[in-house]
């Protein structure tokens, strides 16, 4: 059964806070993971409440394991995530509004599955890497051919 409990890598949490998560029986602090899959693979759904990010690649990783996903209405974040299709997107800053969506997903398990069953056929479809490198050279291209003028 899924439960609130939380893995948090690569956090700089204050004093107080840190012996919160530390002492917290639900809450198991991993550090810093080279490899994340194991992780997502035992998840039921990804929270990413991030205040500022340029691309999010973990959203795409977690995506592409079909974990649905409760982000923050970031840029990158709200790029990945279609609110109500593959996940939730929820306000920057507001702890409350992320905590009730949270719970909403432990009380709708439907609403979570018809999230992740969309989840990585978005990605694969929108973020295909042959489509992002073959859009990269295309820059690429147009920066060495305004560079030759």
């Amino acid at each position: 059964t899924p439960s609130l409990s939380a893995t948090l890598c690569n956090s700089s949490p204050d004093e107080e806070t840190a012996e919160h998560i530390h002492k917290h029986p639900a809450i198991k602090f991993m550090g810093w993971q080279e490899d994340i899959r194991p992780f997502l693979a035992a998840a039921d759904a990804f929270v990413f409440p991030s205040y500022r990010e340029g691309f999010p690649n973990v959203i795409l990783q977690a995506g592409a394991m079909g974990l649905p996903c409760i982000v923050t209405n970031i840029n990158g974040c709200n790029e990945i995530i279609e609110n109500g299709k593959n996940g939730i997107i929820i306000p920057p800053h507001d702890s409350e509004y992320l905590y009730r969506t949270m719970c909403g997903f432990l009380s709708s398990p439907r609403l979570v599955e018809q999230l992740a069953s969309a989840a990585r056929p978005q990605i694969v479809q929108k973020y295909d890497r042959r489509t992002l490198w073959e859009a990269l050279r295309k820059v690429y291209q147009e920066q060495i051919s305004n560079l030759t003028k």
